[in-house]
C-alpha cells in the first residue's frame, strides 16, 4: 500500500503512517492498475480505443500502455520534512506520466508524410465499469478539488489535437510534438518503423510509429507540487491536517478505470 509518513512531531507525539492516495499503473499490454490499499488484486482497467476517421487511408493500430505508470506519491527522494516518502509500498514514490505507443498505418507516402495527414487527437474518459464508479467519483473530486490535474479533460467529450506533423529528413523523423496544458502535457514523438516491426506487417514507406507520453500533475491546492515537498515545517497542525485530509480522500481514487480515445486527423 502505498503512503507517507508524516514525521512532524507535535505535542500529542508523531502522527504516522496515514496513507497517501497512490494509483499505480504496470506497464503489461493494456495495462492494469494496482489497487492501492487492496494488496495483490489487479484488475484490467486502462483501455486504448481508436476513434472513427472518414478518410480510410487511416488506421492507428497496435496501441499498447509502456514504460511504467501513474504514481501519487511522495517523491522517493523526499526523507525530510513534515510528510516524508516510506518505502514499505514498494512502488518507487512518484511518477505523474504513463505512454501509449501505437502505430498510424498509412501516414506516409514513399517515405514522406501524405499532404492529407494532420496527426491526431487525444480523449480522455473514464470506463464505464460500474464495479469503479466509486474510484472514478473520487479521481473526478481530486481534479475538481485542484489536487490533480490531468492534460486533457476526462470527460470523454474534450479532445486535443496533436497537429504538429514533423519533417523527415534523409528517411529519418526526429522530431516531437509537445501540447502543454499548464504543467500537465501530452508529448508525442514520431518514429520510423523498424525492421523487426515489419514483421508485424507494418510498412517503412507508409507508417510511422508514435510514442504518446501522457503527464498528470499536481494541482493549485498543493502549489503545483508534490504535497511532500508543500508541506513544510512552519505549517500549523490544522494546515497539515488539511493536507492529509485531501490525500486521505486522493487515495480512494486508486484503481479508477481510464480510457483514451485515439483518432488520426485528415486535412
Amino acid at each position: 500500500m502505498a503512503k507517507s509518513k508524516i514525521s512532524r512531531k507535535s505535542g500529542k507525539g508523531a502522527i504516522v503512517g496515514i496513507a497517501l492516495g497512490a494509483v499505480a499503473l504496470s506497464g503489461v499490454a493494456f495495462s492494469a492498475w494496482i489497487l492501492s490499499g487492496q494488496e495483490g488484486q489487479k484488475v484490467e482497467n486502462i483501455s486504448v480505443s481508436v476513434g472513427s476517421v472518414e478518410d480510410h487511408r487511416l488506421k492507428i493500430s497496435g496501441a499498447q500502455v509502456t514504460g511504467g505508470g501513474l504514481v501519487f506519491d511522495c517523491d522517493a527522494s523526499d526523507t525530510s520534512g513534515p510528510i516524508i516518502y516510506d518505502s514499505s509500498d514498494g512502488l518507487g514514490g512518484e511518477n505523474l506520466s504513463f505512454t501509449v505507443t501505437f502505430y498510424i498505418e498509412g501516414a506516409l507516402e514513399n517515405g514522406q508524410f501524405a499532404n492529407y495527414f494532420n496527426g491526431f487527437s487525444v480523449k480522455l474518459g473514464y470506463m464505464s465499469a460500474e464495479s469503479l464508479n466509486s474510484q472514478d467519483a473520487a479521481m473526478s473530486n481530486a481534479i475538481a478539488s485542484n489536487w490533480i490535474v490531468p492534460p486533457v479533460a476526462i470527460d470523454n467529450t474534450t479532445s486535443i489535437e496533436i497537429n504538429s506533423v514533423p519533417t523527415i529528413s534523409e528517411g529519418t523523423i526526429a522530431s516531437s510534438a509537445v501540447t502543454p496544458s499548464g504543467s500537465a502535457t501530452l508529448s508525442a514523438v514520431y518514429s520510423n518503423v523498424t525492421e523487426e516491426e515489419t514483421s508485424s506487417g507494418y510498412e517503412v514507406a507508409s507508417d510511422v510509429k508514435v510514442t504518446l507520453t501522457v503527464t498528470f500533475s499536481w494541482g493549485s491546492e498543493f502549489g503545483s507540487t508534490n504535497p511532500g515537498e508543500f508541506a513544510n515545517k512552519d505549517m500549523d497542525e490544522s494546515s497539515l491536517q488539511s493536507i492529509m485530509s485531501a490525500l486521505e480522500s486522493l487515495h480512494g481514487a486508486s484503481g479508477a478505470g481510464l480510457n483514451i480515445t485515439l483518432t488520426p486527423l485528415v486535412k
